[in-house]
């Protein structure tokens, strides 16, 4: 088998933060998808690593999502190699301590999600 890296893993924990987009999808709408799910379902699948991909957590939440992810990210049982961080570069107040903050914290990548902005 050839070892796979998943460069877009995803993790919820709802006791820690908040995803309102997932109050219609009715699978996530009131339960954690955790590390230790992600890697019971995946156990068998040749998964050697992964990259956590932002969760698209609520605005206000996006550098916790990521400062508790470097805590996963810091257990070597998880398999996690890095993450891609949420980012808000529309928002210019401390821009730039948060790109020094998270690429300390193993930030391998950004994204920011637009469906939900204005065009």
């Amino acid at each position: 088998m050839i070892p796979l890296i998943d460069t877009h893993q995803h993790v919820i924990y709802r006791d820690k933060l908040s995803y309102s987009w997932t109050k219609d999808v009715k699978v996530l709408a009131s339960e954690n998808f955790t590390i230790e799910k992600y890697n019971n379902l995946t156990k068998d699948l040749g998964v050697a690593g992964t990259i956590f991909m932002e969760t698209a957590v609520d605005d206000k939440y996006y550098q916790e999502e990521a400062r508790f992810v470097k805590n996963l990210l810091n257990n070597s049982d998880n398999k996690m190699l890095g993450m891609i961080s949420a980012i808000q570069p529309e928002n210019n107040i401390g821009f730039e301590a948060w790109l020094d903050e998270s690429s300390e914290m193993g930030s391998v990548g950004y994204r920011r999600n637009l469906f939900d902005q204005p065009d």
